[in-house]
């Protein structure tokens, strides 16, 4: 994962397929570190999570995901997990190389098994169209000469997400493959924006074509009808064209201000201080001083909150400290657990507000 991905490998065939020119653009910043998002960090998460079959640091939703993933091992005779694979242009070079997430044999069938687990929302393309999965075929016939390779695609979030596909044309695949890199690797290889290719393109911030892109989308806009008058298909493709242009505006503010902060203005903008808020993390010299100033135990705990997740944290770890004292084996998902039913009797539960969903591509 991360700088240590082939810029020609698997996860990134899709967006070299739909954009040729992402391949020059990106070269530059290839072996830089991904930037850390809140989905990035969860993929490592659970991949590190399946490898080990432990739900540590898990939320519940993620724990679900997880069992899935897990459920499926049993599919297979000895599985192996994070297995680099390499992928031969027909010239004794290199085409491709990546690693899979799960690699083994089927027991239904012996058939040998590529698995890729995702753990996002927006489904991705069903296994028999999906140009990753054929290249982790390709891989893994090539890798231990396999006449038939199923590519598997577990997806727990997206409805009908569990697909799969056995593929046995590789000569096929390899040609598709190196006609994808040859269109690339062209001098004048053209840069065409879109929400798929530009979703994770480390160059995305930079590309001229994504800025015309947001340029046509505001165009188009200002032709467009009162909101409340779109049908259904209209309004969800605008939304997807206006979340184009806030990641795009996010991109120019943070420019702006590192040019406010260095030069002290840019173009009329600056930086105006946040000012700073109050904070008492000594709660027990803050109870002293109340009760010297004649507050009541009672009237100091109804201005003070508890949080349900750090006290559960403390009630499983010092639970784990006795146990271990007392030399008795106590699972730290086990004292979790005896924690969370201890403090449920003092909460209480608020739902949070509905929030947006994206159910498919």
């Amino acid at each position: 994962m991360g700088a240590g991905h082939h810029i020609f490998g698997p996860s990134s065939l899709e967006r070299r397929m739909l954009c040729p020119g992402s391949y020059r653009m990106e070269m530059p910043f290839w072996l830089k570190p991904e930037e850390k998002g809140e989905d990035s960090e969860e993929g490592k998460l659970l991949h590190a999570a399946v490898i080990h079959g432990r739900m540590d640091n898990l939320n519940a939703e993620q724990q679900i995901v997880l069992e899935a993933f897990l459920e499926t091992l049993k599919d297979y005779k000895n599985p192996q997990f994070e297995v680099e694979l390499f992928a031969d242009d027909g010239y004794g070079n290199t085409l491709i190389s990546g690693t899979c997430d799960i690699l083994g044999i089927a027991i239904s069938d012996n058939i040998l098994t590529v698995q890729e687990n995702k753990a996002g929302r927006i489904k991705v393309e069903e296994a028999p169209d999906n140009i990753q999965g054929a290249g982790y075929a390709l891989m893994a016939h090539d890798f231990l000469g396999a006449g038939k390779v199923r590519t598997r695609i577990k997806q727990p979030r997206s409805p009908g997400g569990d697909t799969s596909h056995i593929f046995t044309d590789f000569e096929s695949i390899r040609a598709h493959i190196r006609n994808i890199i040859s269109k690339c690797k062209e001098s004048g290889a053209l840069c065409i924006p879109g929400d798929k290719q530009c979703r994770y393109c480390k160059a995305k911030d930079t590309c001229p074509a994504r800025l015309n892109y947001a340029q046509e989308i505001m165009v188009q806009a200002e032709a467009l009808p009162p909101v409340a008058e779109w049908n259904d298909a209209h309004l969800g493709e605008w939304y997807n064209r206006f979340c184009q242009l806030t990641k795009f505006a996010a991109v120019v503010k943070n420019e702006l201000k590192n040019r406010c902060e260095k030069a002290g203005a840019c173009a009329g903008w600056g930086m105006k201080g946040s000012g700073s808020t109050r904070e008492i993390p000594d709660i027990l010299s803050a109870y002293k001083l109340a009760r010297t100033n004649d507050i009541s135990e009672s009237e100091f705990l109804e201005v003070c909150t508890v949080s349900a997740p750090q006290l559960e944290a403390a009630l499983a770890a010092k639970a784990v400290e006795k146990a271990t004292a007392a030399s008795v084996k106590l699972s730290k998902k086990d004292a979790k657990a005896d924690a969370a039913a201890l403090i449920a009797g003092v909460c209480t539960f608020k739902e949070k507000a509905a929030q947006l969903e994206r159910l498919s591509a």
